[in-house]
């Protein structure tokens, strides 16, 4: 279904481009929003269908790396599709550019849109050929419980505390900067920063944070670290309130660097802003199963991630506001604040494991591997 639906977004993007109907692209917009919506919350339903306990972690780890790879792409690839520089001063003066300048960007663009395209389709193909449902043998006693509906899990939810605490605090830190950090190149204009560094930024940040989800999965997993997620989330708060603390300082010049220094500084702030807010997604996603178990998996993600998606589309309203999009220092500021607030939250958490608390138990695993086999 994600793939279908993308693959129609991108059906009216491009003809929105050929006939320049402003509705066309709003309707594929709009479409374009569901897939994101289903892959967001694959990756935890998938751990827990196909991986044994001690590889869950990792698992929704490495699903959450193709967001991350996908991401990667977009940043290197974009630039070279479109074939121009859509630098700082071309978009200050942009009542100034010339038609050919324009034509340029409007068929880079164009490319774009056939290159998402060709990839939508190849990825409804591959899925189409091989999507098997789940492994003939339930890998955890966790993935033989029978799931709650879909209207009794969101009244467990609604009058889950632990789970809403969970959800607030994630979303503070990776909601802020996840709509923050695609907009760096407009955060740092006032810096000198041109979109190709802003570009290279990105792509070095993101992979050290695809590298970083993966690794911090992997220590989750282990078995000193398996109930100790709010001890590795308060280590990433501390560190993402210094960095963010840093930034902003340098934002608003009270901390001056040397021309020379700046694109080195600014490379080594991002990546460890985008480590220390991106590798704890699968952590947060995981956890708010424990909290939610035996709510469905897809449920409980589902929601996490509106939640996700709300707060980034309060941040791009304000844009809308003249004043905060010509100036949008305010975004890191907010960015700083929401892992200020996520701080204190994560005291309030408490260490309920519902999922490993079941899957602990080895007497119960051949009684329940014997009712999924009925």
């Amino acid at each position: 279904m994600a793939y279908s639906a993308l693959v129609v977004a991108c059906i009216l993007w491009n003809i929105s481009l050929f006939t320049e109907i402003l509705w066309v692209f709003a309707v594929g917009s709009f479409i374009n929003g569901i897939p994101p919506c289903i892959t967001m919350v694959v990756p935890s339903l998938f751990s827990v269908t196909w991986f044994p306990v001690y590889q869950r972690t990792t698992a929704t780890s490495i699903c959450i790396l193709s967001i991350s790879v996908g991401s990667v792409v977009a940043y290197t690839a974009g630039p070279l599709i479109i074939g121009c520089r859509i630098t700082s001063e071309a978009v200050l003066f942009r009542d100034n550019l010339t038609d050919t300048y324009i034509d340029e960007i409007v068929d880079g663009i164009q490319n774009v849109g056939y290159f998402v395209l060709g990839a939508s389709v190849l990825g409804l193909i591959l899925t189409i050929a091989h999507f098997p449902a789940a492994p003939p043998t339930p890998p955890s006693i966790a993935q033989t419980v029978k799931r709650e509906d879909f209207i009794v899990g969101l009244r467990k939810l609604k009058n889950n505390y632990q789970y809403w605490i969970l959800l607030v605090l994630f979303n503070l830190k990776d909601a802020t900067v996840c709509a923050w950090f695609p907009l760096i190149a407009v955060h740092f204009r006032g810096l000198g920063l041109d979109e190709t560094t802003a570009s290279w930024i990105c792509t070095v940040a993101t992979i050290a944070a695809a590298i970083g989800v993966f690794i911090v999965a992997v220590l989750a997993d282990h078995h000193y670290f398996k109930r100790k997620t709010k001890l590795i989330l308060k280590w990433f708060t501390v560190v993402s309130i210094a960095l963010f603390l840093i930034l902003a300082l340098i934002q608003e010049k009270y901390i001056l660097l040397s021309e020379g220094a700046l694109v080195p500084v600014l490379y080594i702030l991002l990546i460890g802003i985008d480590v220390s807010t991106q590798s704890i997604f699968p952590i947060c996603a995981e956890l708010a199963c424990e909290y939610a178990y035996p709510v469905y998996e897809g449920l409980t993600c589902t929601i996490l991630l509106i939640g996700n998606y709300m707060i980034g589309i309060v941040f791009y309203c304000l844009l809308l506001v003249p004043s905060l999009a010509d100036d949008t220092g305010w975004m890191t500021w907010q960015c700083l604040f929401g892992s200020i607030i996520a701080m204190p939250l994560l005291f309030l958490l408490k260490d309920d494991f519902r999922r490993l608390n079941l899957d602990d138990r080895p007497d119960t695993l051949s009684k329940s591997l014997s009712v999924a086999g009925h």
